[in-house]
């Protein structure tokens, strides 16, 4: 019994010992990690990450995954620079709009059509980025000199913070709050442990898997709107890079990708911990493209460690 007790204190401190760890470790090579400036210098680089990975989630939470996040990512971010020379700041609601769009284009397939997310998410994000390219027309779209305002207040800074960290923290604790504290949320819970059962229970398990892909789907759109901000263009292909580093983060954190364990603070702790772990790549000069290898190394390892095997009657 007590070792069992143990094996789970330490299953819960382990992403934050990571994170303090891995900042320890980095404060020794470069002293000047632990700087203010470094500091919101990596709050910054952190948020689009810790956004997408928080409402990814959501999704692994029910036993599902979505493969089209860094698509969707991508075709927000070209959706607002398009649409912001005619339609100024609505051109952001209309890429929230898409984003929502989206996820519940994936829900409604997924949990109508009893089909897999995998393939489902898969296909749809082939969908999202060639809409994407077709709106831009297979080029970055810039922001126009004189419309530059009408993204100052995603690279502004409000009481010595950067704005992308406040929002980030605005839907960290918005995540917490559904998860914690609304019925949807014990739902969630309840169907990555067993859907069959919480179906039998009475809870309408359909209308869950649709908005929990709308809300991956809207976060998505927020971080795809950032990098907007901070590329000061929308860019077909910016998402593209994020989808391995996003299911990482959250499996890291210690969310079980089969479902029915985990949350947002771990969430946050596991994107911190991809965060730290490629400064510290660059730091020693690990090549960028052979730091995908360590990032999908620790995604399979992670895995094996949280699966949970009674969920699965057969491995495939």
């Amino acid at each position: 019994m007590k070792t069992k007790e143990l094996e789970i204190d330490y299953i819960k401190w382990f992403p934050l010992l990571t994170v303090i760890l891995l900042t320890l470790v980095l404060s020794l090579i470069n002293p000047d990690f632990i700087s203010l400036y470094n500091i919101k210098s990596l709050l910054t680089q952190t948020s689009v990450l810790v956004i997408l990975s928080c409402g990814m989630t959501f999704v692994l939470l029910t036993g599902g995954i979505d493969l089209s996040i860094g698509s969707i990512v991508s075709c927000s971010g070209v959706i607002v620079a398009v649409a912001l020379p005619n339609y100024g700041y609505w051109a952001y609601f209309f890429g929230l709009l898409f984003g929502a769009g989206a996820g519940f284009f994936n829900g409604i397939i997924v949990a109508k059509g009893k089909a897999p997310s995998f393939i489902v998410t898969l296909a749809s994000g082939g969908i999202w980025l060639s809409l994407a390219y077709v709106c831009s027309q297979g080029r970055p779209v810039p922001v126009p000199t004189d419309l530059t305002y009408y993204r100052s207040w995603i690279i502004s800074e409000t009481l010595g913070l950067p704005n992308v960290t406040l929002i980030t923290i605005a839907l960290i604790v918005f995540g917490i709050f559904i998860l914690q504290k609304t019925t949807i949320g014990r739902y969630i819970y309840a169907m990555g442990n067993g859907e069959r059962a919480t179906m039998l229970s009475g809870v309408n398990v359909q209308s869950v898997r649709i908005k929990v892909f709308m809300l991956n789907g809207l976060f998505a759109a927020v971080g795809g709107i950032l990098l907007f901000g901070r590329l000061a263009s929308g860019t077909p292909t910016v998402g593209n890079s994020y989808l391995l580093p996003v299911i990482t983060s959250v499996v890291v954190g210690g969310t079980a990708i089969t479902g029915g364990f985990g949350g947002i603070p771990r969430t946050v702790l596991g994107a911190f911990i991809i965060t730290l772990l490629n400064n510290g790549m660059n730091v020693i000069g690990i090549d960028a493209f052979a730091q995908q290898i360590v990032m999908g190394a620790i995604l399979i390892v992670c895995v094996t460690i949280n699966l949970d095997r009674k969920k699965l009657l057969v491995l495939k």
